[in-house]
């Protein structure tokens, strides 16, 4: 049996890291190879160029070309979208094809179908089953669960979460050879924080941490400077106009506190300049930078209940709770114990794992039973 899974490789090294999805690729790779399928990435069309993951990977992961998904078997949908001709010609083939599902397309859709924009789905909408699952990660299962499977017509599987720091590491080791810079917890007595929500829709956006900030700083946590990053470049139709209407009344703001900053490399960024992330997510309860963060050792604060063990947790929408434990973070952040625990708790999700092996390769057999 052959595996293919979807792959649009990034145009640069950095860009591996601005959007999970390509990382996704990545990780069902290697926990598929781990289970000993014959498994290749299949590059989209007019990529083939960019096919070198070396980079990417400890693991020899093989690369295939578009022109070859005939050859597959298995064929998961994870980054580009396949024709909805092609699809129904290769099922007609006996291929099986699941979409590997890595975003909350529900919010999306919801956001895209009331104020304009178009879904990455759009081409495959059809009134015929198109895949033959859907296979969604945890985090995703809330909102999407009923929502696929009513709209592609066919059975939705929750599947376990994948992650590796393998990514970090190798792009750690070139970044330090080029910079001197290095990914790792630096104590430092600035009480610098940064924000590092995408702020594109309502699953990720800066006010919720920055409460957090302002409540921690109204009861005497000593904040030197809060980054809100990925906000210096936004657009129409981000409301800057209510945003500084909102913004401009709080404590941190009047105090000088605050500045509005661009798109970074998260790691390289709190190495050169903060001590502390302060993250909130809605229907996205496990998320790469909590994960990222904690395995170097920097302290993030978050509400994913479904890593409660990673990081610093506090619960739904209570920013009172999150000013808490921040200002206790602050006074009281032990290096050494906090990067041994979290290590220990995120192997769980790594594609070496055998518990996690184990259940893939159970879910792939099932599909040829």
């Amino acid at each position: 049996m052959k595996i293919g899974i979807t792959y649009d490789p990034p145009n640069t090294n950095n860009e591996i890291f601005g959007n999970g999805i390509k990382q996704n690729s990545i990780f069902l790779c290697e926990v598929l190879q781990n289970c000993n399928f014959d498994v290749s990435l299949i590059v989209s069309p007019g990529k083939w160029h960019l096919n070198d993951v070396s980079k990417f990977s400890n693991q020899n992961l093989k690369v295939d070309q578009y022109e070859n998904i005939d050859n597959y078997d298995l064929i998961f949908q994870v980054t580009f979208q396949i024709p909805k001709d092609k699809i129904i010609e290769l099922r007609n083939k006996g291929k099986k094809i699941i979409l590997y599902s890595c975003g909350n397309e529900y919010i999306v859709v919801t956001e895209k179908t009331l104020f304009g924009g178009v879904s990455r789905f759009e081409m495959q909408y059809s009134k015929e089953q198109l895949f033959d699952e859907i296979w969604t990660i945890p985090q995703h299962t809330n909102t999407n669960y009923h929502f696929w499977k009513i709209l592609f017509r066919t059975e939705v599987r929750e599947v376990p979460p994948i992650w590796s720091p393998q990514i970090l590491e190798l792009s750690e080791k070139e970044f330090f050879e080029n910079s001197g810079i290095d990914y790792s917890y630096k104590k430092r007595e600035t009480n610098s924080i940064a924000i590092f929500e995408p702020n594109i829709n309502v699953v990720k956006w800066f006010l919720p941490p920055l409460l957090i900030c302002e409540s921690a700083y109204r009861t005497g946590a000593k904040i030197n400077h809060v980054y809100l990053t990925n906000l210096s470049n936004k657009k129409d139709p981000f409301n800057l106009d209510l945003a500084n209407k909102i913004v401009k009344n709080l404590d941190l703001f009047m105090d000088k506190k605050l500045s509005i900053e661009g798109r970074y490399n998260t790691l390289q960024f709190m190495s050169k300049y903060a001590d502390i992330v302060v993250s909130h997510q809605w229907e996205n309860a496990l998320n790469y930078l909590y994960l990222d963060l904690a395995w170097w050792g920097w302290p993030v604060i978050h509400n994913a209940y479904l890593c409660k063990e990673i990081g610093y947790y506090y619960d739904g929408f209570n920013y009172e709770e999150g000013g808490k434990i921040l200002k206790t973070v602050m006074e009281n952040h032990k290096f050494e114990e906090y990067i041994r625990e979290n290590r220990k708790n995120l192997q769980r999700f790594l594609p070496s794992d055998e518990k996690l092996i184990k259940e893939y390769k159970e879910l792939v057999n099932r599909l040829f039973l």
